[in-house]
């Protein structure tokens, strides 16, 4: 103290300003390299595995074999041990909510393990029980489908502001299959007549929750959500809440601790990235009516641009190969459905509707 109380007035305004600089050199640093936060419209968030608070380990967990003692012994095994592979989609799940892991390779093979999906399941080899598919859709939320199906089919469609050297000039099978069946999983977990879709698909004879689907409120935020503009953020950090073990410690280490925005991409439409997944799949009319009502008014609103201002034109449709809307996986979807096609002909007129109708 004594020290500066002897220095003249101007060896303390220098002494002052070089205090300055160094205190404020790396304060401004850190605000210009930090990951930018929040961003307005980001819609990933960390997901639990605390099973009161989540839809689908709770459902999981219905299924354990303690919880089953009351129904037949072969159904009751065969369900629950089916519902226990499952499990392996857990981590993928959480990965596409938190926005951590663009890949899609992994994605495919877990939704394999969910989806009730041709060619994969039959007799010999029966889907999960169809509540448990439900539930899946349930916990990812229509915000889950846009971040983890926005994040990752950029990557192999231009996505290079992900910093990623994997995004090949096509896509590989697996990411076109990633799409498939989000596609074929959506439209079963949206059908209300559950008796129909269990007795034409492939599920387990055990089912405990048959009628369980995602009806109008589901349907409403899908909606809401494709007419939005959502900024594509990728999160560097550990993608799940409520589980204190080494796993954890684990992914901490893994995603390099705090779960907090690594890169922010584009801004784009919902329906960019909603839309194509409705290429596959038979929808029915209480989804689909809505739904394609809505993406048709919104194309006719943007005179068929859905690119976002300001942004790059960027393709969520990995059966394309270039830049486009994706109007026609809707249409192509109406196709498989004359009585939606007549009902959103009725509501919007569209010529491209007309001769999808009933003759």
């Amino acid at each position: 103290m004594g020290t500066l109380q002897s220095l003249s007035g101007r060896a303390k305004l220098v002494i002052a300003a070089v205090a300055v600089v160094l205190i404020a050199a790396p304060a401004a640093l850190y605000l210009l390299t930090r990951p930018p936060w929040p961003v307005d419209g980001d819609l990933c968030r960390q997901g639990t595995w605390v099973g009161a608070e989540s839809k689908w380990l709770a459902r999981l967990e219905e299924y354990e074999p303690d919880r089953l003692t009351e129904y037949d012994s072969g159904p009751a095994e065969e369900v629950s041990v089916l519902a226990d592979d499952v499990r392996i989609a857990n981590q993928d799940l959480f990965e596409r909510q938190s926005c951590t892991y663009p890949g899609l390779a992994l994605f495919a093979a877990m939704l394999m393990e969910v989806v009730d999906t041709p060619g994969h399941n039959g007799p010999d080899n029966p889907a999960a029980p169809a509540d448990l598919e439900t539930a899946y859709f349930d916990e990812l939320g229509a915000e889950g489908l846009v971040t983890g199906w926005g994040l990752g089919a950029t990557r192999y469609c231009g996505g290079t502001f992900w910093e990623t050297d994997d995004g090949p000039d096509t896509p590989p099978p697996f990411a076109v299959e990633a799409q498939e069946m989000l596609g074929i999983g959506l439209a079963h977990v949206t059908n209300p007549d559950r008796e129909t879709l269990i007795d034409e698909g492939n599920y387990t004879e055990l089912i405990l929750d048959p009628e369980y689907h995602l009806g109008e409120e589901y349907t409403s935020r899908f909606i809401e959500l494709g007419s939005s503009q959502v900024p594509l953020v990728k999160y560097a950090g550990s993608p799940v809440l409520g589980r204190d073990d080494e796993h954890t410690e684990d992914l901490n280490n893994f995603h390099g601790g705090e779960w907090e925005i690594d890169t922010v991409g584009p801004t784009v439409y919902g329906w960019s990235v909603l839309a194509p997944l409705l290429r596959f799949g038979d929808f029915h009319e209480d989804f689909l009516t809505p739904v394609a009502t809505a993406v048709i008014e919104f194309d006719i609103e943007h005179g068929g641009d859905w690119t976002v201002e300001g942004e790059d034109p960027l393709w969520f449709d990995l059966t394309l190969d270039e830049p486009t809307n994706a109007i026609d996986a809707v249409l192509e979807a109406l196709s498989r459905n004359p009585a939606a096609a007549e009902a959103v002909f009725e509501a919007t007129g569209d010529d491209r509707v007309a001769e999808l109708r009933n003759d």
